[in-house]
């Protein structure tokens, strides 16, 4: 096919050392131009003495022309140093095998390129700070000099190492993916996307306040102007030990229990209503805190609704602060963005969620007693 005159010569890949690379875009290039055949298959020339006919000449003919224009785009693409080693090549062919030979390397050179393509690939780990799409390119730079070099290496093997290479502010991220999707199945688009999402909805949480106590981990919540409150349960708290239930139909984080409170607010004033339409009165607002499996936690904006004798935690809003929470197969799983798992819970006989929290106070503050002040103390002891 005769190449327009209308068109403009494209952009040659110029060979700057990488064969792999520069071989396959300068092929895709000879492709578009249908002279790749006559790289392949070369120039048949006829016997000496050997009689063709006007058709096979024009044949003959014609394939000259491709070669020499394919010539003409490998004369371009590499560089004159190069080409005054190769100049005694007389076919495009012969000069592509020419550097091929040179360039891409003998069999045992290829396995040992490939030994170290693998060893990087399984080093190979997100950095901290690292963007996806940085470390995704990393990685494919990776496999794809893994294929090059002969490597057979499917989309299966480059998303499980990045799944399992991620840094744990992912963490939850990938429980979700790994426990939603078939991971034989999934392409790196559909990996990439959930992950780009999660990075771009990073915030500040309140536990990483440098004022604020390290071990603890904060969730804040908007205040609902309708509250409902759905699960009602006579448990009561003994001693510092409590039961809090993971609670789906409830608006709004509350408990009856005023010691588990650090801080509370008597002034607010609100009332809940129940699945059979009656109502509670809301007498405070504050936070709560305590442990569970051997982490702090301080979830703010939690009512007290004094007839209540139980505690719940409202999933909605939880997950209002991009707090995960899977459910599947009798367990649910909460993950915090930053701390990754923070909740492990299985579902009780009577198909519930329960959380056993060990109450967390503040710790104590040492205060100083002026002299004065010890004086009057003695005197109020004795009676004095």
């Amino acid at each position: 096919m005769a190449e327009s005159s209308n068109f403009t010569t494209p952009c040659l890949p110029k060979f700057d050392g990488d064969y792999d690379h520069w071989s396959l875009i300068m092929e895709n290039l000879l492709r578009s131009k249908e002279y790749w055949s006559i790289i392949e298959a070369g120039i048949h020339e006829p016997k000496e003495n050997e009689q063709i006919s006007a058709a096979k000449q024009k044949e003959l003919d014609e394939t000259k022309l491709k070669d020499r224009k394919a010539k003409n785009y490998l004369f371009q693409a590499i560089d004159k140093s190069i080409l005054k080693t190769i100049t005694q090549k007389e076919t495009a062919k012969q000069l592509w095998e020419s550097m091929k030979v040179k360039y891409q390397g003998s069999a045992r050179v290829k396995r040992a390129q490939l030994q170290r393509f693998r060893r990087t690939f399984e080093t190979l780990e997100m950095k901290t700070g690292e963007s996806v799409s940085d470390y995704f390119g990393r990685v494919m730079e990776t496999a794809n000099d893994m294929r090059n070099c002969g490597e057979d290496m499917n989309d299966v093997n480059i998303v499980e190492k990045i799944l399992r290479s991620l840094t744990d502010n992912f963490n939850f991220v990938v429980c979700s993916i790994e426990e939603s999707k078939d991971i034989d199945l999934l392409t790196m688009d559909e990996l990439q996307s959930p992950l780009l999402v999660h990075e771009q909805k990073q915030g500040h949480y309140q536990f990483e306040c440098p004022n604020l106590e390290r071990e603890a981990n904060y969730v804040e919540f908007d205040e609902e102007e309708e509250l409902l409150l759905m699960a009602h349960a006579e448990i009561i708290d003994t001693n510092d030990k409590g039961i809090w239930f993971l609670d789906s139909g409830c608006s709004n984080h509350m408990t009856g229990n005023k010691k588990w409170f650090v801080e509370l607010d008597e002034g607010f004033r609100r009332t809940v209503r129940l699945g059979n339409s009656s109502r509670m009165s809301v007498l405070g607002k504050g936070s709560v805190r305590f442990e569970v499996e051997g982490i702090t936690q301080t979830v703010s904006d939690v009512y007290f609704v004094p007839d209540l004798t139980n505690n719940l935690l409202s999933i909605g809003q939880l997950q209002e602060r991009r707090v995960s929470i899977i459910i599947k197969e009798g367990a649910c799983k909460i993950y915090h963005p930053q701390r990754g798992k923070i909740v492990d819970s299985k579902m009780t006989l009577n198909r519930m969620f329960i959380i056993y929290a060990t109450l967390k106070p503040l710790p104590g503050r040492c205060l100083k007693a002026e002299e004065e002040d010890l004086e009057d103390l003695w005197h109020r002891r004795y009676g004095q």
